[in-house]
């Protein structure tokens, strides 16, 4: 009779028979019984770990001299996509089942969403395996061995509750978004366990400096100060160990992503408060200046209308030169809408009354009725967290790309005063992250991003609505470099 024909309480005995036979082998165990899902084309299969994974990460973990672990404290840096929630996931099955005889293993994160991640992976690897499935009882917040002596739940990031629980394990996920050492502290080792551990996976963070949790551990590390820890990080180009991590893949993320995030997620580099600055390469695109409609050319211009205190920004691309060119932009004093409207058509016409992105969701359907009524081409454009994050990524990777020019003088000081309010807003327009690992994007405090915003909705337009055929501009000593958007045209603006 199999494991998977007997009674649940048979089977568990089964197991601690197997587990105290002297050839009794963890990773073997799991590879037998850890089942992935491969879709349709695949369906459920067996884990085959890379033989990497097995040394540095697996073989580590599982390690004991004369019944002790020689660590408790394993930090693993990867690469996004390289197989972290699933080794994490591994651990959990192996902490709660293998290792000790009365287990409390806990998942942690920054929050409870993306503590359940790692969470629901584990749940679902039980529910696909008719053997492990038959050691435990499954619920929505919690996996608890048959027998009733051991289980495994997810916690939040809020340590108040935390105090009370006596883990043997916690796999903690992405510790770069733990804003304290709160949670850390209330899950630290207990004197009463023989054997606890901490197993951390995680790519690097924004705050590389000291008292921020991931920071102080990965320094810890790189000193070697500890020797209850063991790290395993990788960072740089030759950082992605895992065989399913293509050249071609890595490419494309390149393509999408803004050089820090790209570095962040795919390279596992720390990343200074400067560098997450998302334009810092706009200034390397600043070396033209204001220019006038030219007959036969093609606009397209974006508008952020005003709301009750900030003002009605402009922002005019001409489509057919390469790279891109910012033409004209601007901001309206608080005066009445219909004026605004007055002013823009006026701005608007001289350019050939090329198509407009505006935000719909600023001022409100009557203002962009007002401008249809003065025959403006209007494409209404209502900003989303998601949308406004896709639109802020394309045009920073436009300027490292230097896909778009923009005025470094105006011909008069009004225009060279709308100039500095351009940099000054490129320049003070921050990224953060939230504890969900979204990015929110907006002004840091004290400034305005109106410009920014106009620009944005040109550059989306300009970028993404087919043109005519286009005039390369090249100049001596200039660099343009190669590889577009690819072809489906995709943004990444969430952390996870």
């Amino acid at each position: 009779m199999s494991a998977a024909q007997m009674p649940a309480k048979e089977a568990l005995l089964l197991l601690d028979d197997a587990v105290s036979a002297v050839d009794f082998n963890v990773v073997n165990f799991l590879e037998r019984h850890f089942l992935l899902d491969g879709g349709k084309l695949w369906g459920r299969r067996p884990i085959r770990f890379e033989p990497w994974q097995k040394e540095n990460i697996l073989n580590p973990v599982l390690e004991k001299i004369d019944g002790k672990r020689r660590w408790d404290t394993f930090l693993i840096g990867m690469p996004k996509k390289n197989g972290k929630s699933t080794l994490a996931a591994a651990i959990a099955c192996y902490a709660l089942l293998l290792d000790d005889p009365n287990p409390e293993v806990y998942s942690a994160a920054g929050d409870e969403d993306q503590a359940r991640i790692i969470f629901n992976f584990t749940k679902k690897v039980f529910e696909r395996s008719a053997t492990l499935g038959s050691l435990v009882k499954i619920s929505k917040n919690a996996i608890e061995r048959i027998d009733g002596n051991g289980l495994y739940r997810a916690l939040a990031s809020d340590s108040s509750g935390s105090h009370g629980f006596n883990p043997t394990c916690v796999i903690f996920d992405e510790l770069w978004n733990q804003p304290s050492y709160d949670l850390w502290e209330a899950l630290t080792h207990s004197p009463t366990r023989d054997n606890p551990f901490h197993f951390i996976v995680t790519y690097a963070g924004y705050q590389a400096r000291s008292g921020n949790l991931l920071w102080d551990l990965y320094s810890r590390g790189l000193s070697g100060e500890d020797p209850s820890m063991y790290m395993f990080w990788r960072s740089g180009k030759d950082a992605n160990l895992a065989s399913w991590i293509s050249p071609e893949y890595l490419e494309r993320q390149r393509r999408r992503l803004p050089d820090h995030i790209y570095r962040r997620l795919h390279e596992n580099d720390w990343i200074t408060a400067e560098a997450t600055r998302v334009f810092r390469a706009a200034q390397q695109c600043q070396q033209g200046t204001f220019h006038e409609y030219v007959p036969g050319s093609t606009y397209i211009a974006g508008v952020d209308l005003a709301k009750s205190r900030d003002f009605t920004a402009w922002a005019i691309i001409q489509q057919n030169v390469k790279p891109l060119r910012l033409v004209d932009f601007g901001k309206l004093p608080h005066i009445d809408y219909t004026r605004q409207v007055e002013l823009l058509a006026a701005t608007l016409k001289r350019f050939g009354n090329p198509k407009v992105l505006v935000d719909a969701g600023a001022a409100g359907a009557a203002v962009i009725e007002l401008m249809r009524e003065r025959d403006l081409r209007v494409k209404e454009f209502t900003f989303t967290n998601a949308n406004k994050g896709q639109a802020v990524v394309d045009l920073a990777v436009a300027f490292e790309q230097r896909k778009l020019e923009l005025p470094l003088t105006g011909r008069t000081e009004e225009e060279n005063r709308t100039v500095h309010d351009l940099q000054m807003e490129l320049f003070n327009f921050d990224s953060t992250v939230l504890r969900s690992g979204a990015l929110r994007y907006a002004a840091s405090g004290g400034y305005h991003d109106d410009l920014v915003m106009a620009l944005c909705l040109a550059y989306s337009g300009a970028s993404h609505i087919p043109r005519e055929p286009i005039t390369h501009v090249m100049e001596l000593n200039r660099f343009v470099p190669a590889g577009e958007r690819d072809e489906e045209g995709h943004f990444w603006h969430r952390i996870r």
